[in-house]
């Protein structure tokens, strides 16, 4: 008897293939997806997290020494919320302006400014509003400079863009680390992909979404997936085409490195080149 799991029971035994079936042996299994974490900037490891932690998508793995790029943020974050400047101009401007009016406003009876004391009025009343237009941009400025004291700041932390498993690890706290350097390897065993090679003749008439059915060795159930990749390529010495398949392993009962015989089936054509 045979269990079909992660899909519709439609799964055959091996001894019962159909002609127009692919049976693909010795099939290599690992995990679809995994994220060695690395750090961008140079820097000396604060936190981390262990083997066998569990992390979700977006969550810290790794947190670097911060104190001094936390300082930066925080002087920057002051700077650009101090308006002084612009309202300091912004006075000016005004008062500049109320000047320039009286004076233009005294003329229009007596003659009690000359004309060039008008025009120094206008001048120092434009010259007064294009600093606050300086001011302003200054603090536009500086508003930018604490977004970028803060992504300074973010870049020492190490998230992954995964969930999954912490299962390797490569640095401890303490341990200083280098732009770049590896630090902990996160895998989600929620998808396992099978991997194996079929001849040239066989590759031309697989693609993309065909239905697949995965035998393990240990385990006499049989599993379903979709066929995810077809080479372009063909293997120089034996001429043959490397395939893979993908599915699901929400329980985590399929671990990587077990044997798999992978069964492409090829009478559902039609379902080719479906998304995942």
């Amino acid at each position: 008897m045979f269990l079909v799991l992660a899909g519709t029971p439609a799964a055959v035994p091996k001894d019962g293939l159909a002609e127009s079936d692919v049976e693909v042996a010795d099939c290599r299994v690992q995990f679809a997806h995994r994220q060695v974490l690395a750090s961008e900037v140079d820097g000396v490891i604060e936190f981390r997290l262990d083997v066998g932690d569990d992390i979700r998508d977006g969550e810290i793995g790794v947190q670097l020494r911060d104190r001094a790029a936390r300082a930066r943020r925080d002087v920057a974050r002051a700077r650009a919320n101090n308006r002084a400047a612009v309202i300091r101009a912004e006075l000016a401007a005004k008062l500049a302006q109320e000047a320039y009016e009286l004076a233009v406003h005294a003329n229009q009876s007596t003659d009690a400014y000359p004309a060039a004391e008008i025009r120094r009025r206008m001048v120092a009343a434009q010259i007064a509003a294009v600093d606050v237009t300086l001011a302003e941009s200054d603090l536009r400025i500086l508003k930018l400079l604490e977004k970028q004291a803060t992504a300074e700041l973010e870049s020492y932390q190490v998230r992954t863009a995964i969930s999954g498993i912490v299962t390797r690890v490569l640095k401890q706290p303490g341990e200083g680390v280098a732009r770049g350097e590896p630090i902990l390897e996160v895998v989600s065993p929620q998808r396992v992909s099978i991997e194996g090679y079929v001849s040239l003749e066989q590759s031309k008439s697989l693609s993309q979404g065909m239905p697949i059915t995965v035998q393990f060795s240990d385990s006499p159930d049989l599993y379903e997936g979709q066929l995810t990749f077809v080479d372009i390529a063909v293997q120089p010495a034996s001429q043959q085409v490397r395939v893979r398949g993908e599915l699901e392993n929400k329980e985590r009962r399929i671990r990587e490195g077990a044997t798999a015989t992978m069964t492409i089936n090829r009478r559902s054509e039609k379902q080719g080149k479906s998304p995942l």
